[in-house]
């Protein structure tokens, strides 16, 4: 609106908010391909992403107030809600299931992929990622959806490695995976809230 003061924030210390996330990915990949090293990386890939998140978090606050207890609120909603009704078996992981929610969740990678690929050689994200429109929304509808399901495949591992009685570094590795999820899950709903806010 016209006289309407705008908003902006920068991060003070890019190196310190970009080298966090990086280290915090290396970190996740090691623990995908060595478990047993999830008591240690887990921990440090749980600082290493604190650093990115406040970061992250203070730039959308900054330019929508209030978004940042929205996002955690629906965040700690979904997750509930996802907890339920994997308890109440409505949503179970079936082989099907699985199948289904790993191929969206690489389909969404390889989004988020190529969306960096075409930034790079064009300085600006592909609109339909990036704008306000019903699109773009939609398309981050799916992919809050797609993260949400991937929580009935963290309480399907957490629950056989419990009922198979898998060594104790695994309950660090499951702890590991429901926090990668989680945090995906949270930054989709900032994406998300903003849109809608625009």
């Amino acid at each position: 609106l016209p006289g309407e003061a705008t908003a902006t924030a920068t991060i003070d210390s890019p190196l310190i908010v970009f080298g966090s996330l990086i280290g915090a990915f290396i970190l996740a990949m090691v623990s995908v391909f060595k478990p047993k090293l999830a008591r240690f990386t887990g921990v440090v890939y749980a600082l290493l992403e604190g650093v990115f998140l406040g970061a992250i978090s203070h730039l959308y606050n900054v330019q929508f107030d209030g978004i940042v207890a929205q996002a955690i609120l629906a965040t700690f909603g979904v997750f509930l809600a996802m907890l339920v009704l994997y308890g109440l078996r409505i949503l179970r992981a079936t082989p099907r299931f699985v199948k289904g929610v790993i191929g969206a969740t690489f389909g969404i990678m390889f989004l988020y992929l190529g969306s960096l690929i075409f930034s790079l050689f064009t300085g600006d994200s592909p609109s339909f990622l990036t704008s306000a429109s019903p699109l773009s929304i939609g398309i981050s509808v799916v992919i809050v959806i797609v993260a949400a399901l991937n929580l009935i495949l963290d309480f399907d591992f957490i629950e056989k490695g419990s009922a198979r009685g898998l060594p104790a570094y695994m309950d660090w590795y499951a702890a590991l995976g429901l926090m990668l999820t989680l945090v995906w899950l949270y930054l989709e709903m900032l994406r998300l809230l903003s849109k809608i806010r625009q």
